[in-house]
């Protein structure tokens, strides 16, 4: 069975914003009143304390007509970048 870091991991890999009543019926259960535990589930994932022990870049927002409804959205890393080869010079001589 999933962790609730785990859970909350696998919501927020879409890269979308989700709101705290979608994670709340989602990650923990419609019945569960858990706003506080998905600030310290965000926190787990912000500094690697889950299974996966990477560091995730979450945005987190309010929303500007209910501000008791906060957003979340991992932020994907840009792949690196990797030369295949070098260019030396342009010049071929003839």
């Amino acid at each position: 069975m999933a962790s609730q870091t785990e859970k909350l991991y696998n919501l927020l890999g879409d890269g979308e914003p989700h709101s705290t009543p979608q994670i709340l019926r989602e990650v923990y259960g419609s019945d569960h009143l858990a706003i506080a535990r998905i600030s310290a589930r965000v926190y787990d994932l912000s500094r690697g304390k889950w299974s996966g022990k990477k560091k995730l870049k979450i945005e987190s927002w309010r929303d500007p007509k209910h501000e008791t409804i906060w957003y979340y959205r991992l932020v994907r890393e840009e792949p690196e970048q990797v030369a295949l080869f070098e260019i030396k010079s342009a010049y071929i001589p003839i």
